[in-house]
């Protein structure tokens, strides 16, 4: 339960921060100071400034829409696609079951960043293809997940009953299956979100995410590569938010597992 509360609450930092970016009069994250670039966190800017002058505290708060952005679109489609996969794959079973976990198994052979890069050459850099390759290679995850609780669920009395009074297969998967999936579901989505903030990071390093000069954490340390001697910060604030975050997902993710899980809850 600490868990859940910890990073329901670096989640709730996180969000709250990155509205603000919208709301509150903060310094235009793409304006550039010429007369102030490099400075070090003061007053006036409060995590410096970068190469060109513009506030970094700014950018870090509208770099998080981006990375917020990229954990819910990309949980989505992973979501849409892997889930009715597998769920199908579990419940039909036979020859559709193998055909379709055998390309699941050669989809998550390759690396999936590499496959995140390959989809996002194809398709074009930007924060909202990225977003759409993250959760394409996260789609054979959430279709394993889906099959391995179908496969749990469907040999459970209340199944077997539902079966023996004639209940349709898309009822059962309705009424039995898919309540009884929520929780693992939930757990995952919260493991693919973290997952999904390193992607997008990694993608806006190697410059196929979000293009300047629009914020994005991972394309800031790609651009405090070349300053960490001089302005150590500009890779400090955008690294530890990008650490919050992931820390914030994932005690979020520990927390719902205890808390859906009864025998876990008793140990606790």
């Amino acid at each position: 339960m600490r868990s859940l509360v910890l990073g329901a609450i670096l989640l709730g930092v996180v969000i709250l921060g990155s509205a603000s970016s919208w709301i509150l009069p903060l310094p235009d994250p793409l304006a550039m100071e010429v007369t102030e670039r490099l400075s070090p966190p003061s007053w006036r800017h409060l995590f410096g400034t970068d190469q060109y002058g513009r506030d970094l505290l700014s950018r870090i708060l509208r770099g998080g829409t981006v990375a917020l952005g990229a954990s819910v679109v990309s949980v989505g489609i992973a979501s849409l696609i892997g889930i009715p996969i597998g769920f199908a794959a579990g419940l039909i079973g036979g020859i559709l079951d193998e055909v379709t976990m055998r390309l699941m198994d050669a989809l998550q052979a390759f690396p999936s960043i590499l496959l995140a890069i390959t989809i996002v050459a194809i398709m074009g850099p930007g924060p909202l293809n990225a977003m759409v390759a993250i959760g394409l290679v996260n789609g054979p995850v959430f279709a394993r997940l889906a099959r391995s609780v179908a496969l749990s669920l469907k040999g459970r009395d209340f199944v077997l009953a539902a079966e023996a009074l004639g209940a349709s297969r898309l009822r059962i998967l309705r009424y039995h299956i898919l309540p009884n999936s929520l929780s693992y579901i939930l757990v995952q989505a919260s493991i693919g979100a973290s997952t999904a903030v390193l992607a997008e990071a990694s993608l806006s390093y190697i410059g196929l995410g979000t293009q300047p000069p629009n914020p994005s954490w991972g394309r800031m340390l790609e651009e405090a590569r070349l300053f960490l001697d001089v302005a150590p910060w500009m890779a400090i604030f955008p690294g530890f938010a990008i650490f919050l975050t992931v820390l914030g997902f994932n005690f979020l993710g520990d927390g719902l597992r205890d808390l859906m899980d009864p025998w876990r809850r008793g140990r606790g």
